[in-house]
């Protein structure tokens, strides 16, 4: 990569970084099969101040599900398993019917029909001591009864609709430690791992516990302080999304798919099963995306395919993405979760290919502006105040009418970018509120009208 293109990249990270509060954030480029960049940028932990480094252990979230789908894929090669088996000739699994059986098929393609249960929320969000739920959530029987008894929570069809459920992943895992008998872990551990000497590679919170270059997660809390966290995982949700990881290590994963499944001269995975995971058995909800065995397809990406995957621990975020064709692909891991690394992975991609700054990374331009319109404004002598924030991707208004105490909170639709021109849904069909906001030429003042208003930004 060219020292220009670099610092490019490097100045467009940090400027990031900066607006959105990322603590640190780690990132690995791969080009025609080598790996042509690596580096750690700001704190793995704000206390110490320790480095972010590609080395650091971060949640990868929902990434772990391609070491899971890539698990099931490799029994399925061994004859252990046939991947249109009904679940429940492996495990205690009672949804479906005998007639229109849920598959192993299903459960890898988000397909099964049935509703985002959310089990594995119950444990982390335990883990993080943000919520308290009473529900039986400690081992794979509770997991199993929690499910089996969601009988009217069906909402389609088997294999008609994409719709995306860990607890069906974590039930993967259980199939995996039947047909394979070992534990899951110990699977992924010998089959995965080790081949791959992806040597930092853990499910463990006691290996995170241990180790010298761990980054800590970061909430945000009520006044916006970032709150330190440890990853919340259990063994129970490793195959949905248990893993840690780092960027050197996922580097060794990706050379290994890149390069038809070799690995330091050695076939870790067979072409077929690579052809197998990332063909598209269904759509998506997000235009243009498909899913195959643990994998986002994309077809037309900027004229080429894009196979990838994020991952949200709710304390980290993690984004890989290859360009099977081109042998090019990114990991970036960071330790927050309130701004999507996919958006930076895909810019990166993006201008790789050569495609203009503009077009490639429209995000930046929307966020330098959304920067600008956030913030406290009043009318005419602070008469009536509004004040516009960006809540969990959101732009959110709250404003205190004359006369009263009550806050009125509301989403802001900004539906023309250009003119800045937004609208307030209301909940009868076709009626809203219309406004615009508008900024001098300076940038110095920033006005906004809606209806007969109109409120000037003090801060």
């Amino acid at each position: 990569m060219r020292k220009k293109l670099i610092e490019m990249l490097e100045q467009m990270i940090v400027e990031l970084m900066q607006e959105i509060n990322i603590p640190g954030l780690s990132i690995g480029i791969i080009k025609d099969g080598e790996v042509e960049y690596t580096r750690g940028f700001g704190a793995r932990n704000l206390d110490s101040n320790f480095p972010m480094t590609t080395n650091t252990l971060f949640g990868i979230g929902s990434i772990s599900k391609m070491f899971a789908a890539l698990a099931i894929n490799l029994l399925a090669d061994q004859g252990k398993l046939n991947l249109h088996d009904p679940v429940r000739k492996y495990i205690n699994f009672n949804l479906g019917t005998r007639k229109d059986p849920i598959t192993i098929h299903h459960f890898l393609t988000h397909s099964s029909g049935i509703n985002a249960l959310e089990g594995n929320f119950v444990a982390a969000e335990r883990f993080l001591g943000v919520f308290d739920s009473f529900i039986p959530m400690s081992s794979s029987e509770d997991l199993l009864t929690f499910i089996n008894g969601a009988i009217m929570e069906k909402f389609d069809d088997t294999g008609k609709s994409y719709i995306y459920n860990n607890d069906m992943y974590d039930l993967l895992g259980l199939i995996i430690e039947k047909v394979s008998e070992m534990s899951f872990l110990d699977y992924i551990q010998e089959n995965i791992l080790n081949p791959l000497e992806m040597k930092r590679t853990t499910y463990s919170l006691e290996d995170y516990k241990n180790d010298t270059d761990a980054s800590i997660g970061y909430l945000t809390g009520k006044d916006g302080k970032l709150i330190p966290k440890d990853p919340p995982i259990a063994d129970l949700q490793a195959p949905a999304g248990g893993m840690l990881s780092c960027v050197n290590d996922l580097l060794n994963y990706m050379r290994a798919l890149i390069n038809a499944g070799k690995f330091n001269g050695n076939q870790i995975i067979d072409s077929v099963i690579l052809e197998r995971i990332w063909t598209p058995f269904i759509k998506t909800d997000q235009k243009g995306k498909e899913y195959g065995y643990g994998w986002a397809i994309e077809k037309d990406f900027f004229g080429h395919r894009l196979v990838s995957h994020s991952g949200d621990l709710l304390v980290y975020m993690g984004y890989l993405g290859i360009i099977p064709e081109l042998k090019m692909g990114i990991v970036i891991g960071q330790n927050c979760a309130f701004f999507s690394p996919e958006m930076i992975g895909r810019s990166i991609l993006a201008i790789l290919l050569g495609i203009d700054l503009k077009e490639a990374v429209p995000f930046l331009e929307v966020q330098k502006t959304l920067n600008l319109l956030l913030g406290h404004y009043e009318t005419y002598r602070g008469v009536m105040k509004l004040d516009i924030s960006l809540e969990n991707g959101i732009i959110t208004g709250k404003v205190r009418y004359p006369g009263s105490s009550n806050i009125i909170s509301f989403p802001v639709v900004i539906n023309n970018m250009e003119e800045l021109k937004f609208y307030i849904p209301f909940a009868i069909p076709g009626l809203e509120m219309k406004g615009q906001f508008f900024i001098k030429e300076d940038g110095g003042i920033i006005d906004l009208k809606v209806n007969r208003w109109v409120f000037h930004k003090r801060k």
